[in-house]
């Protein structure tokens, strides 16, 4: 992760900005919500470019269930999705997957936050989110 956030801190330095966001959410509900401490609000120009990654750290203690991450830009969730289930076989109970949106905004202020839920009956957690964002402003 660390080489990661040196490369986008390099980026961020030829123009615009960059945010980090890290929380947890313990177990997962059926329904997306809010994993605390991922939020982000920046205020931009019109026609701001954004990169956001996203990481999720899943636990999920049975087959046939998943963990689900997505970014949430002002209330919206985004349509991709970071996904981590259990192999058929149920060997592997932990994983780290990623998600990455890019996009551009209107001028104002924006929220960009992380938002994960379960799929499945078993408990799912997810013990580790981490958010990075990255801004460039439109010339």
């Amino acid at each position: 992760m660390k080489s990661f956030v040196a490369i986008l801190a390099t980026l961020a330095l030829l123009r615009g900005g960059i945010e980090f966001g890290e929380g947890s959410l313990t177990p997962l509900t059926a329904v997306m919500t809010d994993i605390p401490g991922t939020d982000i609000t920046v205020t931009t120009g019109a026609g701001a470019k954004y990169l956001a990654v996203g990481v999720f750290d899943f636990s999920v203690n049975a087959t046939g269930n998943t963990g689900n991450g997505v970014l949430s830009i002002d209330g919206v969730d985004q349509s991709i999705r970071a996904t981590y289930g259990v192999d058929p076989a149920g060997f592997r109970h932990g994983g780290t997957v990623p998600g990455i949106w890019v996009g551009t905004l209107t001028g104002g202020m924006h929220t960009f936050k992380l938002r994960a839920a379960r799929s499945g009956a078993a408990t799912v957690d997810c013990p580790g989110a981490w958010l990075a964002l990255l801004l460039l402003e439109a010339a």
